[in-house]
């Protein structure tokens, strides 16, 4: 299904490079509207598992960081999958539709996630589907009203064989998906009110709203709080047990972080791979990591990075193997250092 998808994104003009749509034809044109229009984007590189059954609801709560047993049907989610130390093997959008559970996350992710939740279902009446591509994704972002389209911010929704769900902390952008059939009617609803753009986009997106994603370079390094999911509602210290449980809850009762995700610019127009550790001039130790980084059009690269907080300051950072230059630190409009 995903070449009858990756067939119509064709058909509406997409230029494909390593099998991700890098714009439609009009770069310039789709870099100038990426933060202030409406914009559509193929979103291939998420994944998308269902999970459902009985047992599902128990299977979950057990197992993820917030609670499963509060997200009632429409409700939207962020949370995470942790290892008995603590550490994120992968964090994803959750979100519930009638009786069915479905998680968004990295597609790189998919596999190695697939078969280790597995394991874990034993004789609990739960069904784990995905694996295959079997319903495209896009989104959109979109700050006032679209016309036939019914997006809705309280909570995720079906519309035919579709399921729009909100994102978390953004409060204008959605994500999409079903039937090739059905995603492409409304694609070509939407393209008469935005603007088709490369899949980077969305990445910028998440970065500007400071929501980060684990992938392969950098699973199982980081605890839930350095990636901000506490203050992202993805982290529930009321709940039952779940893997990593006590570590996390020992960091958060300690009261103080040492490390939080922070928004950071670079003077480079290349992409920092996730994982890339960041260094002071006068501090052999890492200090912070790379979580994610995209192209920005106009400003050279934008990221996502784990810093200690005691050196929030570009002047005083440097990357791993790269001559790349700090040149903004920003932190997320949801946290608050001096609280901490």
């Amino acid at each position: 299904m995903l070449a009858e998808w990756r067939t119509f994104l064709l058909s509406q003009g997409a230029r494909f490079e390593d099998g991700e749509v890098v714009d439609f034809g009009a770069t310039d044109r789709e870099a100038t509207v990426a933060f202030s229009g409406p914009i559509i984007m193929d979103l291939s590189f998420l994944a998308v598992i269902t999970i459902s059954g009985k047992d599902a609801t128990a299977f979950l709560n057990g197992q993820f960081t917030t609670d499963v047993t509060q997200l009632a049907d429409g409700g939207v989610q962020f949370s995470a999958w942790c290892n008995p130390k603590g550490q994120v093997i992968a964090n994803f959008i959750l979100t519930r539709i009638d009786e069915d559970y479905h998680l968004l996350l990295p597609r790189e992710l998919q596999e190695s996630f697939l078969a280790r939740l597995r394991r874990y279902v034993l004789r609990a009446a739960v069904t784990i589907m995905g694996g295959k591509d079997t319903m495209p994704r896009l989104g959109v972002q979109f700050s006032g009203e679209t016309a036939g389209v019914p997006f809705q911010s309280e909570g995720a929704s079906r519309a035919d064989s579709l399921v729009i769900v909100p994102v978390p902390a953004s409060r204008n952008r959605w994500i999409s998906f079903g039937t090739v059939a059905d995603l492409g009617k409304q694609w070509l609803t939407l393209a008469q009110q935005a603007t088709a753009t490369g899949s980077y986009t969305w990445r910028l997106c998440d970065i500007q709203d400071a929501i980060p994603w684990i992938t392969s370079a950098t699973a199982e390094t980081c605890l839930p709080q350095m990636l901000n999911l506490d203050l992202l509602q993805g982290l529930s210290y009321k709940k039952g047990c779940f893997p990593g449980q006590e570590i996390i809850a020992r960091l958060h009762y300690r009261g103080k972080y040492s490390q939080r995700l922070f928004i950071a610019r670079l003077d480079t127009t290349v992409g920092i791979a996730p994982g890339t550790k960041i260094f002071t001039v006068d501090k052999s130790q890492s200090i912070g990591t790379i979580i994610t980084s995209a192209r920005h059009p106009e400003q050279g690269c934008s990221a996502l990075v784990i810093l200690e907080v005691n050196y929030v300051n570009p002047e005083l950072l440097c990357l791993e193997n790269s001559s790349a230059r700090f040149l903004q630190i920003s932190t997320p409009p949801y946290l608050s250092l001096n609280q901490e």
